[in-house]
């Protein structure tokens, strides 16, 4: 099914954007299948309003997602919109 879609993992291939923080750069490429290199990049893909693909997909195969960032304090609407996850988990929660 995920090579149908398009999807595949190749040891080396998608190196991590992440280095010294900004994991969530890291954690943007794999929901996106998109190398996400920067913080404008990373807002252009939220901005866009499509969401992640890998998210969607899970979400049509029937399984649950959650976010967890203990972390994170907040989340706005639009970023919900772009990574939809069934449940959000973070700091105040």
């Amino acid at each position: 099914m995920l090579i149908d879609d398009g999807w595949e993992i190749r040891s080396g291939y998608v190196r991590s954007p992440a280095f010294g923080g900004r994991s969530w750069l890291a954690d943007a490429t794999l929901l996106t299948a998109n190398q996400i290199n920067s913080q404008q990049m990373f807002d252009e893909i939220i901005e866009g309003g499509e969401p992640a693909r890998l998210l969607k997909m899970l979400s049509d195969s029937g399984y649950y997602r959650y976010y967890i960032a203990p972390g994170t304090t907040k989340t706005s609407d639009v970023w919900k919109k772009a990574y939809p996850f069934d449940r959000y988990i973070i700091r105040p929660d």
